[in-house]
This record gives structure tokens, C-alpha cells and sequence, in this order.
């Protein structure tokens, strides 16, 4: 009735709409809501239309809130938590689906764009690729000046669904088109999509290209050694790190800068581990924490570094506290400082901070074989035998599901050396 009397007054038709949405009046929430999204459009109205719409069967109203949220934002995460509803309804994701095509089909050239776009972005959710490509080849057609925003946004979907060889072909279209050639971002986006599908030597090319597009900006030169990286190529890798912190270390004049140099180092002093040079993987961690001394990665990584090279341990105890202290359920901290105790032979300590980092919870891959390997040395050291044979067998089958051959050769050599049961 106070809303009948009092059309204009946006608070009370918010309330009322809630009320109708919370009590399953749906067929009543969504005009008000309706009219909302016209006069005061904000999330609570795009969620309340969208629920409303979607208990009521609306398919068509779903296209064009949706429509309406990707044309401001680019993107379904504003309401992803409808999105997850629809995509568990198949039956109801087909109707939007149908629907957005009678939309686009119905739409004036320009704009059927979004209305495709839109659909897109909700079929690549739903991971229904061949659809999404239809939908997102239609918003290119009705709209080419708009490729940019479609291309980046259904070449990203696939790189972060690990369709890499599929985002790369979205990506080589949009640096061949007029808008992406000088376009380094899309340029890094190709490189890396063909760095992850396995083809370095074109994800180099590319990431030069980039860098050069790109006007030797770091951002951009930074992913030439980390594709070399993660290429497993370490020794072009330390060579290609060295190289851009000879270039850039001067500059102090961006913080942004400063963080990708600071994130070179870390990934340099890491490269050197995997060289067995822990000595030459020192130095970029402490540089790192003379400029970042709060840096607990850098604290946790340069303490295990000396515990492993057995020297400086009290040193990398006060350290590695820090970091535990930060961050508690940090297993590679955890880790770290049970290794440090076990260095100090102080291996009761050692085992009570390695069965934490072991300790399995919801959401956490299995712990890696290294603090396996550990917790049978802590065991070990302590005289009990049994325990340290069933951690280290664990740490075993991770290292050969890993293919990490010398660890699994070593931590089987620890098992032949006990006393047979």
C-alpha cells in the first residue's frame, strides 16, 4: 500500500521486492525489480531480476540483465553466483541459450554485440567451448571494433580453463588484427599460451616481440627469462635474469618496477637450486631483503638455503620463525623451520613442526615428498625407525610420481640402510 501511495521512493521498492524474492513470490519480485534495473540499477537489483527471472522461467529477461552486467563490466563475476546456479540447471542454461540466440538474431548489427558477448562469457563458464565460439564469432561479426574487448576475454576463459593451445589461437588472431599488432599485452597473452602448450621456441619469439611492442617496458621483458624458466631451461634462464636486473636494477623510479625486479630475484635464487649452486643462490635473496628486509619468502627461502648448506642456523632459525609466525599454515615454512631444528639437531622440535606441515586439510594438494623425506630424518634421528620408514617410503612415491629421479634415489638409499623388519 506505502508503495502504491509512493511510486518514486526507490528505498521501499527494494524493500518490497526483497520481501516478495525471500518469501518465493517471484512472479511478484520481478516487475519491481524490472523497474529498478530502469530507474536505480545496482548488484542487489541484477540478482534479485536475475533469481526472479530465472524461478519464473524468464529466459529472456536472464539475456538481457546478463547483457546489461557484461556492457558495464566485461565480465559474468559480478552475479557469478547465479552463473553457478544456471550452469548446474542444464535444461535452463539451454533456454538461455536459446533465447540469447533469438536475442542476437532479432538485435540491430551493433547492438547484438553485447547481447553475443554476453553468451559467451556464460557458455565458457559452462566450459561449452564449441558454443562460446559461436556466440563470441557473432559479437566479433555484429561489432568489429569491439574485438579487443572479445578477444581478450574469450582467449583468457581458455587459458584459465588449461586450453592453451585453443587460447592461442584466439590470441595470434587478435596480434594479427590492425587493433592488436602494436598491442604488447596480446602479444604476452600469445606467449604465454604457447609457452604452457609446450612450444618454447614460438613463446620466445613472441615474448620478444612483446618486449619490443612493448618499448622495452619491464612488464613486458620480464617474460622472455620466465618462459626460459619454466621451460626447465635454467641455464638460459639465470643468464636471461641476470641480464634484465644488469638493465633495470638503476631504475628506482616505479614501485611496480621494483616489486617484478624483487620477483626476478626470487625466481633467479630458485633457478640456482635447481643448478645445485645453493652458494650463488644466496646472493639474490639477500639483495632482496636489502631493499624488502619484511620479506618473509625471502627470510623463509635464504634460511632453508643455509640450513640445507648447514651454516648460519641460529641466524636462519630467527628468520625462519618470522615467517611461521606470518604465515602458520604455510607448509614450505613449516617445512623449513623443521629443517632448521633438524640442523640444530634439536630433532624433537623438528618433527613437531614437520608433522604440522605434513597434516592434510581440505583444500591442500598432498604434502610434497621433500618434507616427507624430512620428517623420516627427524624420525630417524629420534631412533624411531618405523616412522622414519613410512615417511620416507611416502616421500618415495612422490618422487616418482614426480620424476624426480635423483631425490627417489636418495631417500631409497635411506630405506635400504635400515634394519629389515
Amino acid at each position: 500500500k506505502l508503495m502504491k501511495d509512493d511510486p518514486k521512493n526507490i528505498p521501499l521498492r527494494y524493500f518490497v521486492a526483497g520481501r516478495y524474492l525471500s518469501s518465493g513470490q517471484f512472479a511478484l519480485a520481478k516487475p519491481i525489480y524490472a523497474d529498478l534495473l530502469r530507474r536505480s540499477p545496482t548488484l542487489e537489483v541484477y540478482e534479485g531480476l536475475l533469481e526472479s527471472s530465472y524461478k519464473t522461467g524468464d529466459a529472456a529477461k536472464q539475456v538481457e540483465v546478463l547483457t546489461e552486467v557484461t556492457a558495464k563490466t566485461n565480465s559474468l563475476e559480478a552475479v557469478s553466483k547465479f552463473i553457478d546456479t544456471l550452469i548446474a540447471d542444464k535444461a535452463k542454461l539451454n533456454d538461455l541459450l536459446v533465447a540469447g540466440r533469438k536475442s542476437v538474431a532479432a538485435s540491430q548489427p551493433e547492438d547484438g554485440r553485447p547481447v553475443a558477448f554476453a553468451l559467451g562469457l556464460t557458455a565458457l563458464e559452462a566450459k561449452q567451448y564449441e558454443v562460446a565460439a559461436e556466440f563470441f564469432e557473432l559479437a566479433l561479426l555484429h561489432d568489429p571494433k569491439s574485438s579487443p574487448t572479445v578477444l581478450l576475454a574469450w582467449g583468457l576463459g581458455l587459458f584459465g580453463d588449461d586450453r592453451y593451445g585453443d587460447a592461442a589461437k584466439v590470441f595470434h588472431r587478435a596480434v594479427e588484427s590492425d587493433i592488436g599488432a602494436e598491442n604488447a599485452g596480446f602479444h604476452t597473452y600469445l606467449a604465454l599460451a604457447l609457452e604452457f602448450d609446450g612450444k618454447t621456441d614460438e613463446a620466445l619469439v613472441v615474448a620478444r616481440k612483446a618486449a619490443e611492442v612493448g618499448k622495452g617496458e619491464l612488464r613486458f621483458a620480464t617474460r622472455i627469462p620466465w618462459i626460459l624458466y619454466h621451460a626447465k631451461r635454467h641455464q638460459e634462464a639465470a643468464e636471461a635474469y641476470l641480464a634484465l636486473l644488469k638493465k633495470f636494477d638503476a631504475d628506482h623510479k616505479s614501485d611496480a618496477d621494483r616489486q617484478l625486479l624483487r620477483e626476478a630475484r626470487l625466481a633467479l635464487s630458485n633457478i640456482y637450486v635447481h643448478l645445485e649452486d645453493l652458494a650463488r643462490a644466496e646472493q639474490p635473496l639477500e639483495e632482496v631483503l636489502d631493499e624488502f628486509p619484511d620479506d618473509i619468502g625471502a627470510m623463509n627461502d635464504l634460511g632453508y638455503l643455509w640450513a640445507d648448506q648447514g651454516k648460519n642456523l641460529e641466524m636462519a632459525l630467527e628468520m625462519v620463525k618470522k615467517a611461521v609466525a606470518k604465515e602458520p599454515k604455510n607448509r614450505a615454512y613449516r617445512d623449513s623451520l623443521g629443517w632448521v631444528y633438524h640442523r640444530l639437531k634439536r630433532n624433537a622440535e623438528a618433527a613437531v613442526e614437520l608433522e604440522l606441515a605434513i597434516k592434510k586439510e581440505p583444500g591442500k594438494d598432498d604434502p610434497d615428498g621433500v618434507i616427507l623425506d624430512h620428517l623420516g630424518d627427524a624420525y630417524h634421528a629420534l631412533g624411531r625407525t618405523e616412522d622414519a620408514r613410512r615417511q620416507w617410503q611416502a616421500a618415495a612415491d612422490s618422487f616418482k610420481k614426480d620424476d624426480e629421479r635423483a631425490k627417489l634415489a636418495a631417500v631409497n638409499k635411506k630405506i635400504a640402510a635400515l634394519p629389515k623388519k
